[in-house]
């Protein structure tokens, strides 16, 4: 189940119980599904989606070359993105001391950087 998790934190329980049946062939209740969670230490919470391709280094980066230029210098431009994977669940599952989050794909068009 944990690994079934980590590949995939926002499974709903009844997606647990069929892929256990499906890969170990082990029938379970939706209820015995929960208490083992929440023995194990894991709860269900509002999932944040991080960007596939997000880098620290190159946000690192970014944040040192634009901290060159005065703030009055500086043009901000509000940036959209389309979530190609809309499927996903609101919720995940995470220890209880961690946030739930899953890498997500997204569209960006091209992204330009002005400078004054």
């Amino acid at each position: 189940m944990l690994a079934l998790l980590e590949h995939s934190p926002d499974l709903y329980l009844e997606k647990i119980q069929q892929q256990l049946l499906l890969l170990h062939n082990i029938e379970v209740s939706i209820a015995t599904i929960w208490h083992t969670l929440k023995r194990l230490g894991l709860s269900s919470k509002k999932l944040s989606r991080i960007a596939s391709k997000r880098s620290e280094e190159a946000r690192r980066e970014f944040t040192m070359a634009i901290g060159e230029d005065s703030p009055d210098h500086i043009v901000c431009i509000d940036e959209s993105a389309v979530n190609v994977l809309m499927t996903f669940h609101l919720n995940g599952w995470s220890h209880s001391s961690m946030w739930a989050h899953k890498h997500c794909n997204f569209i960006r068009g091209t992204q330009y950087v002005f400078s004054i």
